[in-house]
């Protein structure tokens, strides 16, 4: 998935290995991450599951307010949506979603510097 992404991205990319996409070094690259990395809690002495996975959770609470702002941004947007562009009720409904998530992640932030 995270490929197709790069070729959307990159058009230029997918047309050069269209015949072959496992050529691709970046490819290869992605499927050594995927492939070797979740060998990392086999090594003694490294972070359990459960941490890690509660760690990636605080750290995505840090990211939602991005995701909140960009979400006003593209649902506004008529040229995107066309006649599915957000009306006022969905725009103030995800306002106070986003203050929410600001909220979230200053808190999330505050308790990992340990104010």
């Amino acid at each position: 998935m995270a490929m197709e992404c790069v070729y959307c991205v990159a058009p230029e990319r997918k047309e050069k290995y269209k015949a072959e996409p496992s050529k691709d070094p970046l490819f290869r690259l992605a499927y050594f991450l995927v492939a070797i990395l979740p060998l990392m809690w086999a090594i003694p002495g490294m972070p359990g599951f459960i941490l890690l996975t509660i760690f990636v959770n605080a750290a995505q609470v840090v990211l939602m307010p991005l995701v909140s702002i960009g979400l006003i941004v593209l649902i506004n947007r008529k040229d995107l949506m066309g006649d599915l562009a957000g009306n006022k009720f969905h725009t103030i409904m995800l306002v106070f979603l986003t203050a929410l998530a600001i909220w979230g992640s200053y808190v999330t932030f505050a308790s990992m510097l340990g104010a």
